[in-house]
């Protein structure tokens, strides 16, 4: 079974069976080998499982992009919604 962080020298497009600059996506990935995820995934014990989940929700929480607010554009807001209370 893979990591889920970095593979250091493994090929991974070897491993997949893909020729330089090719590209799986997710879901075909995973229609295409779903029997071999499953057959793996239920050979895992329930610390590697649970191991695994942990990664996953870690890798989902550094992706997060952080969205702020523009401070003048919400006191813009702010002041136009007043204004029109007036």
């Amino acid at each position: 079974m893979l990591q889920m962080h970095g593979m250091g020298s493994f090929n991974s497009h070897k491993f997949l069976g893909l020729s330089c600059g090719d590209h799986w996506k997710l879901t075909e990935f995973i229609e295409d080998h779903k029997e071999t995820l499953k057959h793996d995934y239920s050979k895992l014990t329930a610390a590697q499982k649970n191991m695994f989940v942990n990664q996953v929700m870690k890798k989902h929480i550094e992706n997060q992009k952080i969205v702020h607010d523009n401070p003048k554009a919400v006191q813009h807001d702010m002041l136009t919604s007043f204004a029109a209370m007036d």
